[in-house]
């Protein structure tokens, strides 16, 4: 973990719902690369994980409440993920444990995005959607890079804790792409819930209606009470 890098820039998705065509399809394409590799690998899900550009939103669960969603990205280089990126965004230091030491976040400095995120210096992404006033649930979430998806979980959360007054997050994997012990051993995950979701059409809608597949599959919903600073 300690070889990925750690720019970690955050996103408001009211900034980036905001943002021009380009910014929005460099992170639809790079959202969709990071799902492609379980897709292609299990092939269980068809479909991609964002369907079009016009749907991003949508899909990702932002939709819902715009105002309070965010999304982080990890670069190896920001100057080569971003075009003139130090005019366009400003750092500022979080504070962390004796585990998370003090790292730099990059933040927009406008309200409004021009240019495309480079997806080969992404390194990893993760979404943040509420639920409710404390509680969150993970959406967006790939990885590129050995460690790159926990380092990004791990910093994440802490500014989620510190800033925005997360103390729950919840996340729905699917079993059969062997998520589970990941999310339990990796992330500090417990299962509470889970669902067969069947191939049919003519089944109640209990995961993505739009979701194309070839064969049943589970959901497992899951849960992480965020008591402390170490995780």
């Amino acid at each position: 973990m300690s070889a990925c890098p750690c720019n970690i820039v955050i996103l408001p998705v009211k900034v980036l719902k905001n943002s021009s065509r380009n910014t929005k399809y460099s992170l639809y394409t790079t959202i969709n690369r990071g799902y492609d590799v379980p897709r292609f690998k299990y092939g269980i899900i068809v479909s991609p994980r964002v369907h079009s550009l016009e749907t991003l939103f949508n899909d990702l669960g932002f939709d819902k409440n715009i105002e309070r969603s965010l999304f982080y990205l990890l670069l190896n280089d920001p100057v080569l993920a971003y075009p003139n990126f130090y005019e366009n965004f400003e750092q500022f230091r979080c504070e962390a444990n004796e585990d998370l030491p003090l790292r730099t976040y990059y933040i927009p400095k406008f309200q409004f995005l021009a240019y495309a995120f480079d997806s080969e210096h992404v390194l990893a992404t993760i979404g943040y959607k509420p639920n409710n006033k404390e509680s969150y649930e993970i959406t967006g979430f790939t990885s590129m890079g050995n460690g790159c998806d926990i380092k990004l979980f791990n910093y994440s959360v802490v500014h989620m804790m510190r800033f925005h007054k997360c103390k729950r997050l919840v996340a729905d994997i699917i079993m059969e792409h062997d998520l589970l012990g990941y999310y339990e051993k990796k992330l500090g995950f417990v299962e509470m819930q889970r669902f067969k979701v069947l191939k049919e059409k003519n089944q109640p809608k209990l995961f993505d209606d739009q979701v194309e597949c070839t064969k049943d599959f589970h959901v497992i919903k899951m849960i992480k009470e965020l008591k402390s600073h170490i995780l």
